[in-house]
């Protein structure tokens, strides 16, 4: 780090000493010797004042300039450590998958297989995916109108809850028919995760042991 009083007394030695020297040089000046050295040895000081100030702030620019890369930098590094996932999102697959089998029977491919096989499999996936929504999720209809049955969607309605389809003219209210009721998260209760787990793991691998 800079020393600003060092600095100060060396610019002011050199400037006032070099003052003083031209004092003494200027002898044939028809002024009394002291006279000459009291101004010049003024106007060194004023120098020096000047001096320090410009040497200052351009060193000061400069550390600013270098914390505010370093800044940066740290700023960059903070953002790569981020996780490129939403461990909740993880957590939400890792029930699905718990109580349904759910990433095993999307990650399967299942086109060798016919619709008898497949109804059967997916009887269990979705009772095993209901009861994880039901026990760590309240969902309610968006609509609660019986679908099929004839609506009013009224002025100022929300796009992200209503969506229209069909031949859509003219201004609200609009009058359509219900075709799905919609569906929005009331209140999630995710259990806590044991710390120190991978937050990127859904399920563990399972090694069976002789």
């Amino acid at each position: 780090m800079l020393d600003r009083k060092k600095l100060f007394i060396v610019i002011a030695a050199l400037t006032t000493g070099s003052a003083v020297l031209l004092s003494f040089v200027a002898v044939n000046l028809n002024v009394p010797k002291m006279f000459l050295v009291g101004i010049f040895t003024a106007a060194g000081l004023i120098t020096s004042a000047v001096v320090y100030g410009a040497v200052s702030a351009l060193i000061a620019k400069v550390n600013d300039a270098a914390e505010a890369d370093v800044s940066s930098k740290d700023a960059a590094a903070e953002v790569r450590e981020v996780p490129a996932f939403d461990y909740k999102a993880v957590q939400t697959l890792m029930i699905l998958q718990k109580k349904g089998r759910l990433i095993d029977f999307l990650q399967e491919d299942i086109s060798s297989y016919n619709d008898q096989q497949i109804g059967r499999a997916v009887r269990s996936i979705h009772a095993g995916c209901r009861e994880a929504i039901t026990e760590y999720m309240k969902i309610e209809p968006v609509r609660h109108e019986t679908e099929g049955n004839e609506v009013t969607v009224e002025a100022g309605f929300d796009p992200s809850s209503v969506c229209l389809t069909g031949n859509v003219t003219g201004q609200p209210p609009f009058r359509g028919v219900l075709r799905h009721c919609g569906w929005r998260v009331v209140e999630t209760s995710l259990p806590e995760i044991s710390e120190g787990h991978d937050l990127s793991i859904v399920e563990p691998a399972e090694v069976e042991m002789s």
